[in-house]
């Protein structure tokens, strides 16, 4: 007798190729939920990661301000408290490659990133240090 035909009579090999087949088939009914359920998962992330905005986006202002140091951190100062921000980023020339960060009236530079009016920064460490409310004057 044959292979083929030595397996279509023995009823051992009948058991061994239905329970290949049940194995498979519960295989399929459970793991098909679970992969759907990790689709969706991600898809739902990819979502919510690209509908995420900022509350207030403001474009990039072209504002002239003293040369005078004094002068200009009170003019920032008072920029900040008038427009209810922590920080505001800014550059000294049109096209500078080195922009800094302006909060309670002092710079800090802010180098080796570019930035525009997309650009998104860590708001909770800037506010952590910076705080409109706190200006103290310099003299």
């Amino acid at each position: 007798m044959s292979i083929k035909s030595n397996i279509l009579t023995n009823k051992k090999y009948h058991l061994i190729i239905f329970g290949i087949c049940i194995t498979i088939f519960i295989a399929i009914i459970f793991i098909k939920p679970i992969a759907t359920s990790l689709v969706k998962i991600g898809d739902n992330w990819q979502t919510n990661a690209s509908h995420q905005t900022v509350s207030k986006v403001i474009p990039i202002q072209k504002i002239k301000f003293s040369r005078d140091p004094r002068t200009l951190q009170e003019q920032l100062h008072t920029y900040l408290v008038q427009n209810h921000l922590d920080a505001v980023a800014i550059t000294t020339v049109n096209g500078s490659k080195t922009p800094m960060i302006v909060a309670n009236g002092n710079i800090s530079n802010f180098s080796n990133d570019k930035l525009n009016e997309h650009s998104v920064f860590q708001v909770g460490s800037i506010q952590k240090n910076f705080h409109g409310d706190n200006y103290s004057k310099v003299n």
